[in-house]
């Protein structure tokens, strides 16, 4: 496993390979760069610009997003209040949030958003009461 405190949002560096000549590839292992076994993968594309995702926390949830394409501007909050504000647009990075953290996100023109999970979906999993939240 990767040796870092996950108890707060960070961004982490994934491998990549290649250069400008042939393009690059990244890689996402469990135990070299996802703090967590994966059981879940979905993306998030042909968002209209500046649209507002998210909107929610998720109790138990752990999640790494990459994004692939464009620009995906991050907004995160601790149940303290606390703000870890982000602009992801390097497929080679991935931000890490961890499970009781509220995230909204906005999206550029043509972004896709890659979510690696380490649980299933479950609706009860999720918090969308910002009040509720905070307090």
């Amino acid at each position: 496993m990767v040796c870092m405190n996950f108890d707060n949002p960070q961004i982490l560096n994934l491998s990549k390979f290649g250069s400008l000549d042939i393009g690059f590839l990244s890689v996402a292992e469990v135990e070299n760069a996802i703090p967590f076994p994966i059981k879940r993968v979905y993306w998030v594309y042909q968002t209209p610009e500046n649209q507002t995702r998210g909107d929610h926390a998720n109790l138990i949830n752990k999640q790494v997003i990459i994004c692939l394409n464009g620009t995906v501007e991050v907004f995160i909050q601790d149940q303290s209040g606390k703000h870890y504000p982000y602009i992801l647009n390097d497929a080679s990075k991935g931000l890490y949030i961890p499970a009781k953290h509220w995230r909204k996100m906005i999206f550029s023109e043509n972004s896709i958003l890659l979510c690696i999970c380490s649980e299933k979906f479950d609706d009860s999993d999720y918090i969308k009461d910002s009040d509720q939240f905070i307090h």
